[in-house]
């Protein structure tokens, strides 16, 4: 089995952002969406709510709104199946981008409630730079797995709404997209 290095994001993978963005638009404009209503990578602008954007910011660090984020669906499952595809010498890192300062702490904070130790987890924003270090990039952002695999590493892209323009990008045929489920069958097929 070959060693495989994998950094696996939050927001989209295993937190469920786009529900905390459309919790925070109900409450707060008494507008109502389904979570295919968000088709673009900036939640408030594709929703025409582009000023809300620092509103929000400023009740995530005040709230504390990081740490109330739900799971997505079948998430603890597929993290644990992570860990096992990398087995003993491999490794499964969290790697996750800021927000803001109070964002640290408390995605920390969920991680670890999560089941994932503060020694697994990388905050940063610039994944690509972490190629060779790591094989393979678990996101949802088109653009962070494109970046991946310029770098040379390979990537694989959660299908989401908001994520379907990977062909334009130039990639369509370097990075793969689909569901958490078949990410593992690719992730398999590495080791």
């Amino acid at each position: 089995m070959k060693r495989l290095r994998i950094l696996c994001d939050v927001d989209g993978v295993l937190a469920d952002f786009v529900g905390l963005v459309l919790d925070y638009v109900q409450k707060n404009t008494g507008l109502s969406y389904l979570p295919s209503a968000v088709d673009q990578w900036d939640c408030f602008a594709c929703l025409g709510l582009k000023e809300h954007w620092p509103y929000f910011c400023t009740q995530v660090d005040e709230l504390g709104l990081c740490r109330t984020m739900r799971e997505i669906p079948g998430a603890r499952s597929f993290y644990a199946e992570l860990r096992r595809i990398a087995g003993e010498s491999g490794a499964v890192r969290v790697c996750t981008t800021p927000m803001t300062t109070a964002w640290l702490s408390q995605r920390a904070e969920w991680l670890v409630a999560f089941g994932v130790p503060l020694h697994e987890q990388i905050q940063w924003c610039d994944k690509h730079e972490l190629v060779p270090a790591y094989d393979v990039l678990i996101d949802d952002k088109a653009e962070n797995c494109a970046a991946f695999v310029k770098a040379g590493g390979r990537a694989f892209c959660i299908a989401t709404p908001y994520n379907t323009h990977l062909a334009e990008l130039g990639y369509g045929n370097d990075v793969e997209r689909g569901t958490h489920a078949e990410c593992l069958e690719w992730l398999r097929g590495l080791a």
